[in-house]
């Protein structure tokens, strides 16, 4: 029997507690602030997201950039560990441009405090 994932089924937190492969948040809207992360840092369980991440991005992503990307246009900072990514959807303006869309991207991850400095 064919599961249909969560967000079809209206969960609009932007940030939740991990529930298994057929949860997958709405995308983010606007980054998150440290007060929306952090009830995930204090606690440190795994907590799932989507986010927009331009396919430019996704494309040349080598070791550690993607995630350092997540964490600097959408997590205010804050770090990703042990992240997991998962394709989800896609969105195209300018189809006719070579890398002109955006994959949407569920991480699924522990968030610690941002980085020093």
């Amino acid at each position: 029997m064919m599961k249909i994932a969560q967000c079809l089924m209206g969960d609009r937190r932007p940030v939740a507690p991990y529930e298994g492969d057929d949860h997958v948040p709405y995308p983010l809207l606007a980054p998150l602030d440290a007060d929306a992360l952090a009830p995930f840092v204090k606690s440190g369980v795994r907590v799932t997201f989507t986010v927009k991440i331009p396919l430019a991005e996704v494309a040349r992503a080598v070791d550690g950039t993607l995630a350092a990307f997540i964490e600097r246009t959408w997590l205010s900072g804050h770090m990703l560990e042990c992240p997991d990514y998962r394709a989800v959807g896609a969105s195209f303006e300018h189809f006719e441009r070579c890398m002109a869309g955006e994959v949407h991207l569920q991480v699924v991850c522990r968030v610690t405090g941002a980085a020093a400095g």
